[in-house]
């Protein structure tokens, strides 16, 4: 009988530590069905730089690989990370740049390239624009610039806050950039 009831106590302990350990990860962002998605927890093996805790949902626009389409590098990126206080400028900034320095390190193209420039400017409180130049290791293997237009959202309940960023390499007055503000943050998120 107690051999039972300790094999039954080892049972419940494995099966219920899974669940105590898993990361969340509501989708975040409300997008088109034929935007691919995926969600990524916090902190990352490949960005040891970076200092959030949470999770990521990135949505990238079908077309996001074709150089030669408008679509070429679009995409949604949301963050929902423990936070005390809506993040700073300063931290918001200093994590896209190391999330994307260190994104881009292993790559097929080159072994020496520049590190990212970045440069973040607030339009109204938990708004920001920005302009990142980065080497794009995945599709063209030469250095190019990504506009991106920012917003934080604090919830004082859950001590999170979710950063929505809208990135492209085309100018904002384009189309893509109208169809990446028809997307907003889930409702459940």
């Amino acid at each position: 009988m107690k051999t039972r009831w300790i094999a039954f106590f080892i049972f419940i302990l494995i099966t219920t530590s899974g669940i105590c350990q898993s990361v969340e990860k509501t989708p975040l962002i409300a997008a088109d069905k034929n935007w691919g998605q995926e969600i990524i927890a916090f902190p990352m093996d490949w960005a040891p730089e970076m200092s959030l805790q949470g999770y990521e949902e990135l949505r990238f626009a079908p077309q996001r690989s074709n150089p030669e389409h408008e679509q070429f590098w679009s995409l949604l990126m949301a963050w929902k990370v423990d936070a005390t206080a809506p993040l700073s400028i300063e931290i918001i900034e200093q994590n896209f740049y190391h999330y994307f320095d260190a994104l881009m390190k292993p790559n097929h193209w080159a072994q020496d390239f520049p590190a990212p420039t970045l440069s973040f400017q607030t339009i109204e409180t938990n708004h920001y624009t920005g302009r990142i130049q980065l080497f794009d290791g995945f599709y063209t293997g030469t250095v190019i610039t990504l506009n991106l237009e920012g917003s934080q959202h604090f919830c004082t309940v859950q001590e999170k806050t979710i950063v929505l960023f809208r990135i492209s390499p085309q100018s904002f007055e384009s189309d893509i950039w109208q169809t990446m503000r028809s997307f907003s943050l889930h409702p459940n998120a």
